[in-house]
């Protein structure tokens, strides 16, 4: 083997490593979404906590019908 055809394996074997890398930090971050909305779908915070977070006033906070996550 040449130095060309070496140089463009390594290159070769370096995309498909980034390719797996990328992959896998997508998966990762799927992975992550589904478990928070899993997790907000089982356990979803009470009204008290997201009108605290949001900053609402108690005439708005009823505004908030479910406290529920609606996909």
């Amino acid at each position: 083997m040449d130095a060309h055809t070496l140089v463009l394996l390594g290159v070769g074997i370096f995309v498909v490593w980034l390719i797996f890398k990328f992959i896998k930090a997508l998966f990762r971050m799927a992975l992550f979404v589904f478990v928070v909305i899993l997790a907000l779908w089982f356990y979803p915070p009470t009204r008290s906590w997201v009108k605290s977070k949001l900053g609402l006033s108690s005439s708005q906070a009823y505004t908030i019908t479910s406290p529920n996550i609606i996909l």
